[in-house]
């Protein structure tokens, strides 16, 4: 089991808010997005699914596109967040430089200009200095489908 700790203040809550409030950055894998909506449906009564990430400020979708894509198309109209501080040295976009830029990813959710699928590959530093994938800081929730 991975567990994370992290540095200062990224965590900034969790919740369940409107899907229609989300700005996604990227589009999807139709097929990627697709295998995990019939997933969802196989499951029925009980989805538990990791948060979406999502910056505090805009609501840009950091981690879980698909996620949230497949349940829109469940009809799911609250659905689960962390709510993180984005501009936080500590999140980067990429384990190298000059790949995609934090602000590259804002700009294109709230242009709507989207970025291609899998376009950003985000990690968090932890308190050891270590890199670790993003989606560590999202909360296991219950999803009604």
């Amino acid at each position: 089991m991975h567990s994370i700790e992290f540095k200062h203040n990224i965590y900034k809550g969790f919740g369940y808010i409107n899907i229609n409030l989300l700005k996604n950055h990227e589009e999807v894998v139709e097929d990627r997005a697709s295998s995990l909506l019939n997933y969802l449906r196989s499951i029925e009564n009980y989805v538990v699914i990791p948060s979406i990430l999502i910056c505090n400020q805009t609501n840009t979708i950091i981690d879980g596109h698909h996620r949230c894509w497949a349940l829109k198309e469940l009809g799911v109209k609250e659905v689960p967040v962390t709510f993180i501080n984005y501009s936080h040295a500590d999140i980067v976009t990429h384990l190298t430089d000059g790949i995609i830029t934090k602000k590259e990813i804002i700009d294109a959710a709230l242009s709507g200009n989207l970025l291609k699928p899998k376009s950003s590959f985000h990690h968090v530093i932890d308190i050891y200095g270590e890199f670790k994938p993003l989606l560590l800081l999202s909360s296991l929730s219950k999803c009604p489908t």
